[in-house]
Parts: structure tokens; sequence; C-alpha cells
């Protein structure tokens, strides 16, 4: 049986007939097509006119929301936030209290973050500005003069004056035993530390042998030769870096090397001119450091090398704090 949603074709009935007299004409017009009438419409327009549809609208207010927009099929509102104020201003009750703005100065603020400020360093011993500047090869050239008249004073007749001492003999035998793997040739006494002797075998090695100048104690007094210049030229920077006079460092390093005293002893076989070479190294390393850390620590290795060589040199230690001391900084003070 046709059911009754079917259309009469399906049904095997015919459609009633069209009663064209009392139809209204309809046509439908593609999307396109509307758009372009649109647009037509529109462009007729003057540029002050608006068409009815897109003239400026008042906002118009529904309850709590506010409609900024509206067309026929569509509009636009606010959003409403109960859980917010909507941004009316509270009025004052007369038991409303401000409370004040309290700053805190600068200072106080400060002390109170425990902020520290760091320390301003200076050169301890700047070099003064010279007067008449001198060319860096010339006072080169002056100290190299200097020391090769301190050369030739301690090498003349080196091999013969002063006599050999006892002391020469038993410092070399023991740099001897150094390289043959013990302290002394003889049990070890705790007489001497034995850096000393350490360093004249170190001078044997790098020379070939005990016999290279002759014979050992001929050797080792070469060895105290250049000891004894490397001593002159610290003498000369450390004075001519104290007193900002290379004058007064020539004169110093001349008494120094031209010493009757010193021609005589600085040409033996002694651990005291192993000693005062690290001593006056530790010395220069302190004046010209300027507080640096570096320098200050390799000054304090070189005083310990100067310990080690003999015991004695134990008594500068005091005043080579104070030297210290005086040239560090007031926040490196309290860390000598």
């Amino acid at each position: 049986m046709p059911s009754s949603s079917q259309p009469p074709s399906e049904r095997g009935e015919q459609w009633p007939p069209f009663d064209k007299s009392g139809a209204t004409k309809r046509y439908i017009i593609p999307s396109r097509a509307r758009v372009r009438q649109r647009t037509k419409k529109n462009s007729s327009l003057s540029s002050w006119q608006q068409a009815p549809d897109e003239q400026q609208q008042e906002p118009e207010v529904e309850g709590n929301r506010v409609i900024l927009f509206r067309k026929t099929n569509f509009f636009v509102r606010t959003v409403y936030r109960p859980d917010k104020q909507s941004g009316i201003r509270r009025q004052l009750t007369g038991k409303t209290v401000v409370i004040p703005t309290i700053k805190i100065p600068r200072e106080e603020r400060l002390v109170a973050c425990e902020t520290r400020l760091l320390p301003k360093i200076s050169p301890i011993n700047p070099p003064e500005p010279r007067t008449f500047p001198v060319p860096a090869w010339l006072e080169a050239s002056i100290v190299a003069v200097g020391l090769f008249i301190s050369l030739i004073a301690h090498a003349l007749n080196m091999f013969n004056f002063p006599r050999y001492e006892l002391d020469e003999g038993t410092y070399i035998s023991s740099a001897w035993a150094i390289l043959q793997g013990q302290i002394t040739p003889y049990p070890y006494g705790y007489g001497h530390p034995p850096l000393a002797w350490m360093q004249i075998a170190a001078w044997v090695q790098l020379t070939g042998g005990f016999f290279t100048f002759g014979d050992a104690l001929n050797t080792g007094r070469v060895f105290m030769l250049l000891y004894a210049l490397g001593c002159s030229l610290l003498i000369y920077l450390i004075v001519q870096r104290l007193s900002s006079s290379r004058g007064a460092g020539l004169l110093a390093m001349v008494i120094f090397s031209l010493s009757p005293l010193g021609i005589t002893y600085q040409r033996q076989i002694l651990l005291d001119n192993v000693s005062i070479f690290w001593l006056l190294l530790s010395l220069y390393l302190l004046v010209a450091g300027n507080s640096r850390l570096l320098l200050i620590v390799l000054s304090a290795i070189s005083l310990g090398i100067a310990i080690l060589s003999k015991e004695v040199f134990l008594l500068f230690v005091p005043a080579m704090i104070y030297a210290a001391w005086l040239h560090a900084t007031g926040f490196q003070r309290k860390f000598v």
C-alpha cells in the first residue's frame, strides 16, 4: 500500500492542476548575484551617505550589558561578569583611612640589605712620572753595563781567590749524593734543609757533570756567579721601584756588586748565596706586585724556597709579613 508521505507520482496519482492566475512569480537569485547587487547598490550612494542598515547606532543598555551593535540577524554586546565590579567608583564614607607611603632612605636600605661596597684598589707604590723620560733600550743598556761590571768583578780569579773552604766540599758532596738518590753522603743529621744542594745538583746535571769547569768546586763557583748576578739585578729593580729613581738603583747595584765583602763571600759555594737570591726575589715580587694576589703567592713561594735553602732565613719572616701588609690594600690586610 503506498504511503501518504510519498509524492503523487510515486503513488500512481497525478499532480493537481496548477492555477497560474493566483500564483505569484518568484525568482531565485544566486548568491553571487546578490552580492554583486548589494555592492552595486552601496557604491551608488555618495561618500557622505550610508546604507540604512550600516548607519551608526547608539549603544543600547539591557540590564548589566551594553549592546554595541545590532542588526536583524546578530548583535554585539559586552560581557557581564558578576564576580567583578563594573568600574563604579566607591564613594568615601568618612571611615576610610589612607595608609601613608613609607619611603626608606637609600642609606638605610643599603644597611638593611647588608650590601657591601667593593674596595677601591689602587697601586700601593705607583711609579712616579719621570721628568726626563729615557727610552727603554737606553735604560736596559745601562743596566747591562752595570751587570757586566759586576760579572768581571766576581769572575776575575774566582777559582783561586778565596781559597777553597770545607763547607764548599761538603755541599758539593751533598749535591753528588742527590744525584745518587740520597740526601747526603753520610747519615742525614738535619743540619740544614736540603733544597740548596738540590739546586746545585740540578746545575751539575744541566752543565754535564762536576768537571765541566775544571773540578767540582769550580763548577759550583760558576753557579754562585749566576746567583750573584741575579742578586745585583734584583737590587737595582727593588731600589728603582721604591725610590722611582734609576740613579739610586744603579748606585745600589754598584755598591752591592763591588763590595769587598760581597766579592769575597759571593764566590764561595755557600747556602747563604742561594737563599739571598730567593729572599730578594720575594721582596721584589711584593714591591712590584701592586697587591695582586698572584704575585703575593709567588713571593710567599720564593720566601719558602729561601727558608728551605737555609733555615736561618726564618728570621726574615716577620719583616716579610710586615712588607706584605704595607703593600696590600685595606681589604686584603685582614688576610695577612
